[in-house]
């Protein structure tokens, strides 16, 4: 561009001085070489302005979070490391909130639970979950972004016994950890307290894509060994959508 400048200026002069001479002996030349001036004068402002506008607009930042709004209806397998495998309906919503960097994810379901009406009797219910998720993407690569993360969440029982909700070991769930984000697929990994087990847990999520109306979704977490026994819950769902 500065290449260009320069040019236009040495050649300026040069020319207007040629159009003086002929502008005695052939009007139309000089009207021409007006034209000409005018038209490349209206070039170069047109090819500043384009730099200018290109330099205050940057592109798009690949560590950006990217939101997204689902609505999910599918069927859910539950199982732990105590009791044998239940099917439940499941209903899902999921909300990511972009703020430049940073994400805040929303998640609300129908799911199965497990937990103890009787002492020492663990069995699986229904029941209805509420995550809050925050991340930050520090890394892009071919449009898989990773995030450090933090979530919560708490499961509410929906069946009683005896006029009594079931008990589980913790009030909450509270982890931190990593996420990646995919095209048509998203997974975190995170180490805290689950409120289906006892002591510290390692958790694992993975929401995949199938298509644009399905998907699976695991969710895994286990606790710490005793006697011999690793303490485990885990579901899989399989969603729809229109």
């Amino acid at each position: 561009m500065r290449r260009l400048l320069s040019r236009f200026l040495e050649w300026l002069p040069a020319t207007a001085y040629r159009l003086d001479r002929k502008s005695l002996r052939n009007p139309l030349a000089t009207d021409l070489g007006c034209s000409a001036i005018l038209i490349a004068c209206l070039a170069i402002f047109v090819l500043g302005l384009g730099a200018v506008i290109a330099h205050c607009d940057p592109p798009p930042d690949p560590l950006a979070v990217k939101g997204i709004s689902q609505v999910w209806l599918g069927a859910q397998s539950t199982w732990s490391s105590s009791v044998d495998r239940k099917d439940v309906a499941v209903a899902q919503v999921n909300a990511l909130l972009p703020m430049g960097r940073w994400g805040l994810g929303l998640r609300a379901r129908s799911t199965g639970a497990v937990g103890q009406f009787r002492p020492d009797v663990p069995t699986t219910f229904g029941a209805v979950e509420a995550y809050v998720e925050v991340h930050r993407v520090v890394f892009e690569r071919d449009g898989v972004q990773l995030s450090p993360t933090g979530f919560a969440g708490i499961a509410i029982p929906l069946e009683s016994q005896n006029g009594k909700p079931p008990v589980m070991p913790r009030t909450c769930t509270a982890m931190g950890g990593l996420r990646i984000d995919g095209l048509s697929w998203r997974g975190e990994v995170g180490f805290g307290v689950h409120q289906q087990l006892e002591g510290l847990a390692l958790g694992v999520t993975a929401h995949v894509e199938m298509t644009p109306h399905s998907a699976w979704v695991l969710d895994f977490a286990a606790g710490a060994r005793r006697n011999s026994v690793t303490p485990y819950v885990a579901a899989i769902s399989l969603l729809l959508r229109p």
